[in-house]
């Protein structure tokens, strides 16, 4: 049970990158003009969006693999137990995190491909609006402080998980077969990352106006 809500969580929490990118893409096409080389059609769209989601749910996959050997492990585990000293039986050779290190790895890269991608598209979105001569100034005030709020709420899983997550790798690298001293912060770094939803909803709340708009009347109800 404890393994299935660990893989749903990585699966929800892997399928905001098409999210948040098909966010940004639509910020993007919305301040374009006529006949810009950028323009995708909706079936180009669709197709990036759906290679994300694809590429997200085989994360999940992935940890399904590794845990299942994991589970093997674990019953290897308890057999020697039976025979020899607990801490002989967790030496390395019996218990290797080299795949869990690869797949934080998979998960670091990923996400750093998608920061990269979307500060690119930021940058065209805003150069875009600030040189566009087809769009109002209303229009352009309206996306200016759209893409601004979309930027602000990428920053959470930016600080709550790729971070975290880039600093329990670093500590599991060195000391994936030596001191466990380490599994303390390591502990802490997942505990930010488990935030991530909560935090995540907060500030959607309070930075998207008619999000807030429709909070507050409902309080006051």
């Amino acid at each position: 049970m404890q393994i299935l809500l660990q893989e749903a969580w990585v699966c929800v929490t892997s399928l905001h990158a098409p999210t948040f990118m098909a966010c940004f893409i639509d910020r993007q096409q919305a301040v374009l003009p006529p006949g810009s080389i950028w323009i995708l059609s909706q079936t180009a769209q669709f197709l990036i969006e759906f290679s994300l989601v694809v590429l997200a749910i085989g994360m999940t996959l992935l940890l399904e693999v590794l845990f299942f050997e994991y589970y093997l492990q674990s019953i290897l585990l308890q057999i020697l137990e039976s025979k020899w000293h607990t801490a002989n039986a967790q030496s390395p050779s019996c218990f290797d995190r080299g795949k869990f290190v690869f797949f934080m790895l998979a998960c670091v890269f990923g996400m750093m491909c998608g920061v990269v991608l979307a500060c690119a598209i930021s940058i065209h979105t805003f150069s875009q609006l600030k040189f566009s001569t087809s769009l109002s100034e209303k229009k352009r005030n309206f996306n200016r402080m759209m893409s601004r709020v979309l930027i602000i709420q990428s920053v959470v899983p930016l600080g709550l998980v790729l971070i975290p997550l880039s600093i329990a790798l670093g500590l599991i690298l060195p000391f994936s077969t030596g001191p466990q001293y380490v599994s303390v912060p390591i502990s802490i770094c997942f505990l930010i990352i488990s935030t991530h939803s909560v935090v995540h909803s907060i500030v959607l709340l309070t930075m998207t106006p008619i999000y807030r708009r429709k909070a507050v009347d409902l309080f006051r109800r």
